[in-house]
């Protein structure tokens, strides 16, 4: 959000100084010096709204990173592929399913054969398996499985 806003601020006060120049090139200025002083101020404003703008990218970066992270094993779990233990061959798997979604499926392509994983290592192929707990409310109450409840 914060991005979004620096952006917009950026925009906003260029336009704003693009109006400026078009009026004082047009000549029709009733106070030329407060169209001077407006561009004088807001041209450095642009400079620093942009410099916020990148500042503030780094923590989008950083939840991105997070997000990327975090789902690379369902993901891998997903597409039925086993990840490795070495990062040099985890990259060099994610780079064949990268390649493989940007170009598709052609016949003799069996790169990826080695990171498959066979059914009986994920359970039920294609199914993730969970990486975090249920959330509380998903959770079956303690009372759904005593028999003992079903008697009132």
């Amino acid at each position: 959000m914060s991005v979004d806003f620096f952006v917009s601020l950026l925009y906003g006060h260029l336009l704003v100084v693009a109006a400026a120049f078009a009026d004082l090139a047009i000549g029709n200025t009733v106070r030329p010096w407060l169209v001077a002083t407006t561009i004088a101020v807001l041209l450095p404003l642009t400079l620093l709204w942009y410099r916020l703008a990148v500042v503030a990218t780094d923590e989008w970066a950083g939840a991105v990173r997070a997000m990327v992270n975090l789902g690379r094993h369902p993901l891998a779990a997903a597409l039925g592929l086993t990840v490795p233990d070495r990062m040099e061959e985890e990259r060099t798997m994610w780079h064949l399913v990268s390649d493989l979604v940007r170009t598709g499926c052609h016949p003799g392509q069996t790169a990826l054969d080695t990171y498959r994983s066979t059914p009986e290592e994920t359970g039920a192929r294609g199914k993730p398996v969970p990486t975090q707990p249920m959330s509380p409310a998903a959770r079956r109450s303690p009372a759904a499985d005593d028999p003992a409840a079903d008697d009132t």
